[in-house]
């Protein structure tokens, strides 16, 4: 799987920050960075107001690099809110938006993105500062010139190890700037277990497959220096034989690319099919001795509540960046996945095929399962690197969900917490431990909202909070969840539990602004402790060692 440059989205797929747009956090993760009011100037030449500029920087593969000014807005609207008023911008030619006459005084920048859900209002995204400029400009991995449209990709590569069915394969261009996750037996051609070849395997490529930080699918074009790769990635268990079914290390699994194929293809087209050919060659193995005290991570986020699941996840990935993270998707060299849920009762538990020994068990069985703390453990982990551009890193990521029953749909929600580190691989020495901890007593207007009840909180509620007990974040980023369902015409769920809003500050209290919550609706909010970046830049990082940690408030409602 990818990983995050700067940002994690915490969950199966992993971004950069530049998916969250310029204006905040993304939909499932702390930022993953912050800032104080760091990082940006005062206007020149007398201008009354705040500035808002954009310069992106894209980084080939080979080459030099290649700097486009760009419109700050690249969502639907932008606005300054300072009390009951509102501030229009002006675009001053190419990377700069002015905002004038906007006083010295704290202020609610506000950015609109278009829902991908019909019929979804826009996700609005603040950051509250008295900054006077602003800098929404980033380094990019790959180049400024990608077309975007879907097509059909088929792919015919040799020389594979005999398939299982625990792999799975990667494609990435870090010219293009895209990623897809290819599950090993779908799509038409789909290759058989045992087979030693992908032969005319075809997959659509389109957002159902294909992860960019860019505004569309990415067409890859080797005659612009793309460069595709196939990963072929073998799955096992980490520990062999018959495991202890009660210790969460039974059931870790370990995915990491054995082999790749550089690909010969034409250039993609929108609506067009293009072949791609090659054959795998073997990776050479490097390892690395993490001491992993998962534990640790476990008793954090647990203080949120006593969770229903949870799990961690430690990864091995290409970062772009060299001197300091760049926006871009970034390939997985190797993972380890740690449940944490464990068989409660170890008596009448159904056997592998399902079934329950009635003689034993009269009333039948049940796999009713719990987090368990994982013991401290030295994992030696093997990964390859058969990529050439940008630094080895090391990212622990663990959540823990609580299940909570919706108060009018009875219908089954999660609250969900986490945290993470990010660290360069060459950096990691001694145990792998947080390094920042969630924000402590975190109140909806002076009060607790806790897990186990529904809070009614009014429309614009002040969130407070303190910081966290281990670490110096930059800022944080509160997040509205609602727990109400998007649905079509037919009554059909297009989604739930989605963000609606994210509110990035340097304070530890800030009011909910009108607007984002709805009469008769339910919400929960997230609060993310961040490391990595400053609130007036907030698209360039300054370190590789970034860090966040995330706490929630229990099911709220106006």
């Amino acid at each position: 799987m990818p990983h995050a440059s700067l940002y994690h989205w915490f969950g199966a797929i992993t971004l950069s920050l530049a998916a969250c747009g310029p204006g905040g956090g993304d939909d499932d993760a702390g930022s993953g960075s912050g800032g104080s009011d760091d990082g940006a100037t005062e206007p020149t030449g007398g201008f009354d107001g705040v500035i808002v500029t954009r310069e992106d920087m894209f980084i080939p593969a080979a080459g030099e690099p290649v700097v486009e000014p760009l419109d700050p807005l690249d969502g639907e609207a932008m606005t300054i809110l300072v009390g009951d008023q509102t501030f229009m911008s002006e675009l001053d030619g190419a990377g700069q938006r002015s905002f004038a006459g906007v006083p010295e005084a704290p202020y609610l920048l506000r950015v609109d993105y278009p829902s991908v859900l019909p019929g979804a209002p826009p996700v609005q995204r603040f950051t509250a500062t008295a900054l006077r400029v602003l800098d929404f400009g980033a380094s990019v991995s790959g180049r400024p010139d990608v077309a975007f449209g879907d097509a059909t990709l088929v792919l015919d590569v040799d020389g594979m190890q005999p398939l299982t069915v625990f792999d799975s394969f990667e494609l990435h261009s870090y010219g293009a700037d895209a990623w897809a996750l290819i599950s090993t037996f779908d799509g038409e051609g789909a290759p058989l277990e045992g087979e030693t070849a992908l032969s005319g395997w075809a997959l659509p490529w389109t957002d159902a497959i294909v992860l960019t930080n860019r505004a569309g699918v990415p067409l890859i074009d080797p005659g612009k220096g793309d460069a595709p790769r196939l990963a072929h990635l073998a799955g096992t268990k980490l520990v062999p034989g018959l495991p202890d079914l009660q210790d969460p290390w039974s059931y870790a699994t370990v995915s990491r690319v054995v082999e790749s194929a550089a690909l010969t293809m034409p250039p993609m087209t929108a609506g067009g099919t293009a072949q791609a050919t090659g054959s795998f060659d073997p990776v050479a193995m490097k390892s690395v001795a993490l001491d992993l005290r998962l534990g640790a991570f476990f008793a954090e986020l647990t203080k949120f509540a006593a969770s229903s699941s949870a799990d961690c996840s430690v990864s091995i990935y290409i970062e772009p960046g060299v001197e300091a993270p760049v926006i871009g998707i970034t390939p997985s060299l190797t993972s380890l996945n740690v449940p944490f849920d464990v068989p409660i009762d170890l008596t009448c538990l159904p056997d592998e095929l399902g079934e329950c020994n009635l003689d034993v068990c009269p009333d039948g069985c049940e796999d009713v399962r719990a987090p368990v703390a994982p013991a401290d453990r030295v994992v030696e982990l093997s990964y390859g690197n058969p990529y050439g551009v940008g630094t080895e890193s090391l990212s622990v990521v663990c959540n823990a969900y609580l299940t909570v029953s919706h108060p009018e749909a009875d219908t089954e929600e999660l609250l969900t917490v986490n945290m993470f580190v990010n660290r360069r691989l060459a950096d990691v020495s001694g145990p792998l431990v947080p390094t920042l901890t969630a924000p402590g007593d975190l109140r909806v207007n002076g009060e607790p909202a806790p897990a186990s009840a529904v809070t009614t909180v009014g429309l614009t509620p002040t969130i407070s909070f303190t910081a966290p007990a281990l670490g110096a974040p930059d800022d944080y980023t509160i997040t509205v969840r609602t727990l109400e369902d998007v649905v079509d015409a037919g009554g059909e769920i297009l989604s739930s539990r989605r963000t609606v809003a994210t509110l990035r500050t340097a304070d530890t209290t800030l009011q909910i602004p009108a607007g984002i919550l709805e009469e008769g609706a339910y919400y929960y909010f997230q609060v993310n402790a961040g490391v990595g970046s400053e609130l007036g830049s907030p698209r360039r990082a300054y370190t590789h060692a970034t860090a966040g940690a995330r706490t929630a408030t229990g099911i709220v409602t106006p």
